[in-house]
């Protein structure tokens, strides 16, 4: 400020003693109303003349570093700073001052209680007409609380993020507006697409829900009503075009905005599912056993006493009389009535058929010629194991039987359409562990080789409903308008006497996929 003498006072036009006086009474009050409201700020203030030189401070300031603002006012850092403090104070200064614009810094700086404080500090230079900095106002604010509030959210975040990335369920936030906001990393593995695909299509969670599913979800939100939690089973497709059961248990949140939001957590039971299902195939197969056992045993009891009587009374006649022609006519039909006996104990592996080691490619090759004889429909047969020795454990009679009753199985699927492809068959070896395990029968089937024969039947015709799956094996059960009797089960009950298996693939209208799986003699 530049000093004003007595001499400049009279000088100046319209001015006298007593008008000066007064305003250099208005600037100090001024003044003094600016430092007061500086000292009572929490905001600590001060300004630097230069990068070493400190200017004025407010007590908020002074009181941090546990000096009286006088006691720092226009002194050098070192003066009342440790070194190690000071240099750290001089490296952001000479960036505001030789750069000309505002820093905003973090430093770690010890209070007048010796404790560690960090503070948020900015630093505006103030640049005159000549565009030098003219000083430097600098204000601080205490964050240390924040900071540690802020390390605190993250380790708990972060903790909570690791939980949830090795939960084996899915957790995951929805939007009936915007789709889906968040998923954790097991929809991977549950759900089959990357994360990127599924925020890339909000919706296709919801979209892949079954259709017959649909409605049991909405039911269940809608009557658990906001901030209830509620449970639903429904089925959802995956990447792989596979259906998996999910059980979902989530929370309802409506918004003021009509929006509204649900939590959930959902869990892959299609194991649990499938096990449900083996255990009612098992007990409805225990059922039909017991009664298909006893209803062979009385029936051959009594076809045995019909054939005793009948034969006996054939001894006794002419037989060139009419009556003994009836009798012969009867013993036939008896005949038929006990073949129908074998069958049910076909049915139940109780056949008693003897097994040999058979070559699986040659045994097929030739019933499949012969089939084409008997069967009218067109087959096409690749054998994959060309020069490949492959033997199992087989009765060639029962190998055509299983064959020609699947193949029959799709002519029946493809005239319910009115169309006749061909039907394909592939022979090709699998390891255990690549037997699929949904829709296998018999349903309690462990594989026990390490490698087993794949026979292949596949047509392109009319399909089974998802509905049906654990229906076609059963006795005298058929959805199509052609097709009667113990076929497929008479194939399963064949199979399973192999030590086999047989897994179904496809759905309605995109044609059905039988392969029958038979385990290979290990090489001498």
């Amino acid at each position: 400020m530049a000093v004003t003498d007595s001499s400049r006072m009279k000088e100046l036009p319209g001015t006298g003693n007593k008008g000066i006086g007064q305003s250099l009474e208005a600037l100090e009050k001024r003044a003094r109303e600016q430092r007061i409201l500086l000292d009572n700020i929490p905001l600590q203030v001060w300004y630097l003349s230069d990068i070493d030189t400190y200017g004025r401070v407010n007590l908020a300031h002074a009181r941090f570093l546990g000096f009286h603002p006088r006691e720092i006012a226009y002194k050098k850092l070192d003066e009342f700073l440790p070194s190690q403090v000071a240099e750290v104070c001089r490296q952001s200064n000479r960036q505001v001052f030789g750069g000309k614009e505002t820093v905003c810094t973090e430093e770690w700086v010890f209070d007048a209680r010796s404790e560690k404080r960090l503070l948020e500090i900015i630093k505006t230079p103030q640049i005159n007409a000549r565009g030098d900095v003219e000083y430097v106002v600098c204000t601080a604010s205490d964050i240390t609380r924040r900071r540690h509030a802020e390390q605190a959210l993250k380790e708990s975040e972060k903790k909570y993020r690791k939980l949830i990335d090795s939960m084996v369920d899915v957790v995951y936030l929805f939007s009936d507006r915007r789709g889906g906001l968040f998923f954790s990393p097991s929809v991977e593995k549950v759900f089959g697409y990357s994360m990127d695909h599924m925020y890339a299509n909000p919706f296709l969670w919801n979209d892949s829900i079954h259709p017959l599913d649909k409605e049991a979800v909405s039911r269940a939100i809608s009557r658990a009503g906001e901030g209830k939690p509620f449970t639903v089973d429904y089925r959802i497709r995956d990447a792989r075009g596979n259906w998996i059961w999910l059980s979902d248990r989530s929370i309802t949140e409506y918004k003021s905005s009509g929006e509204i939001i649900i939590t959930g957590v959902a869990r892959d039971i299609t194991e649990q599912k499938q096990l449900e299902s083996q255990v009612r195939h098992l007990q409805k197969t225990e059922s039909l056993g017991r009664m298909a056992g006893a209803v062979a045993h009385h029936y051959n009891n009594m076809m045995a006493i019909v054939m005793g009587h009948l034969e006996m009374a054939l001894y006794d006649m002419d037989q060139e009389s009419s009556s003994c022609r009836h009798i012969t006519d009867a013993i036939k039909g008896t005949m038929r009535a006990v073949s129908m006996s074998q069958t049910m104990l076909s049915y139940l592996g109780k056949s008693g058929m003897p097994l040999y080691p058979l070559d699986l490619a040659t045994v097929s090759a030739r019933v499949i010629h012969e089939l084409k004889k008997e069967i009218d429909v067109e087959i096409v047969f690749s054998n994959h194991l060309h020069g490949v020795l492959v033997q199992v454990m087989a009765n060639r009679d029962q190998i055509k039987e299983i064959l020609k009753n699947l193949i029959v199985n799709a002519w029946e699927s493809m005239a319910d359409i009115d169309r006749m492809d061909p039907v394909h068959i592939e022979l090709t070896a699998a390891e255990s562990h690549k037997i699929p395990r949904g829709h296998r029968y018999p349903v309690d089937f462990i594989p026990r080789a390490p490698s087993y024969a794949c026979m292949e039947v596949a047509d392109k015709g009319a399909g089974i409903p998802e509905e049906d799956m654990e229906k076609i094996f059963d006795p005298f059960y058929s959805s199509k308008f052609l097709g009667r009797g113990l076929g497929l089960a008479l194939t399963l009950s064949m199979v399973k006497a192999h030590d086999g298996c047989i897994s179904v693939e496809g759905g309605q209208e995109k044609g059905t996929v039988f392969r029958l799986f038979l385990p290979v003699l290990p090489i001498p």
